[in-house]
């Protein structure tokens, strides 16, 4: 959630915000796409009458310098979670996610694990949304065995390649 750009001394505006990071390492392990919230800065300089926008990782530096934006940002932040965001999910429309995000559902995971009960509060086609949804989070679990073998056969086929180029590369090399 971002918060209102706030002027500094500079002339500069600075805004607080979170954006939704791709996590290689866990999308392995997990074999499906992982997303983390980072809190990124954004600085907005106006030269010479233009805007010049700049956005990075937030850092502790920063954090000092504009502790009080900082505070107010971290006090209205959302808690998204981790998983696969609604937004990278094929099957919602927008509109879509943006009514499930209205009601802290953030990730296809929290998605599936809905309570019964709390279905009506989704609206149309809940139920078939929630399945959906269980069946995504099931088959990324049960296609992970298949997905590791196809990593590990790409794998050879390249180590066989380069060992067939070696192997080639002294018979060469012998007839000399």
């Amino acid at each position: 959630m971002a918060q209102a750009p706030q002027s500094a001394p500079d002339g500069n505006y600075y805004e607080f915000y979170l954006e939704a990071v791709h996590q290689p390492f866990k999308s392995e392990a997990a074999k499906r796409p992982v997303y983390e919230d980072v809190e990124f800065l954004r600085i907005i300089t106006g030269a010479s009458g233009g805007k010049n926008i700049r956005c990075r990782p937030v850092t502790d530096e920063d954090k000092r310098r504009f502790a009080r934006q900082y505070e107010q940002f971290t006090a209205g932040k959302e808690q998204r979670g981790t998983g696969l965001y609604l937004e990278e999910w094929a099957p919602l429309s927008r509109s879509r996610v943006l009514e499930l995000k209205a009601l802290k559902i953030f990730t296809v995971e929290q998605l599936s694990e809905i309570p019964d009960n709390a279905l009506e509060g989704i609206g149309m086609g809940a139920r078939d949304l929630r399945e959906k949804a269980k069946r995504f989070v099931a088959q990324s679990v049960s296609s992970a065995p298949i997905e590791e073998l196809a990593r590990e056969n790409k794998n050879l086929k390249e180590e066989l390649n380069v060992l067939r180029e070696q192997v080639t590369e002294l018979l060469k090399a012998s007839k000399k």
